[in-house]
């Protein structure tokens, strides 16, 4: 007797069991055992297929976040970092462990954390996403960078606000080569 091994549509092996005898009859609970042996080993394939994918997922998430120049990073709904990309080091000089459960503005002057909270309420408030808000920030050495974050908002399986999911680009050298440009037109 065989029964064949599905995962969703596809087999994938058969489960088969042989008598020497040649005219063997089979009862109908041996045939139902089978039938629950292929059905049990098609779930532990079908699982194992998922995990792989799962991890092969994970991994090519974790190698364009840690590969990428940006830093990203997650806040939650009150804005305190829970996620920040290995990239943060080379852009504030900080560990990710320095900065999770910190919030954007401690990278900031006074005013300039003023600033950026005002232009960022809104989109908080109203759960929409925002782009290019440039933004300077101290780095741990005490040298300025500037940089241009976007973020979406992420949201859990309910609908509840979780917070926002974002990037951050260093353009320093862009905004010095503005200002350059400007006075030289002056």
């Amino acid at each position: 007797i065989c029964v064949p091994l599905l995962v969703g549509d596809q087999v994938v092996g058969f489960l088969g069991f042989d008598f020497v005898r040649a005219e063997q009859v089979w009862a109908e609970e041996t045939v139902t055992l089978l039938r629950v042996a292929a059905d049990a080993i098609t779930n532990v394939l079908a699982r194992r297929r998922a995990e792989q994918a799962l991890r092969e997922s994970r991994e090519r998430y974790r190698s364009l976040v840690e590969t990428t120049s940006d830093w990203i990073w997650e806040v939650d709904a009150d804005g305190v970092y829970t996620y920040v990309s290995p990239k943060v080091e080379d852009l504030l000089g900080y560990e990710p462990e320095e900065v999770v459960g910190k919030t954007p503005f401690d990278f900031m002057a006074t005013e300039e954390a003023r600033r950026v909270a005002a232009a960022v309420h809104p989109y908080f408030a109203r759960r929409e996403p925002f782009s290019h808000l440039k933004n300077l920030n101290l780095r741990k050495d005490g040298r300025e960078v500037v940089l241009d974050t976007s973020g979406v908002p992420v949201f859990g399986e309910q609908g509840e606000f979780r917070g926002f999911r974002g990037i951050d680009r260093d353009i320093t050298e862009l905004r010095r080569a503005e200002e350059a440009v400007s006075r030289r037109l002056r």
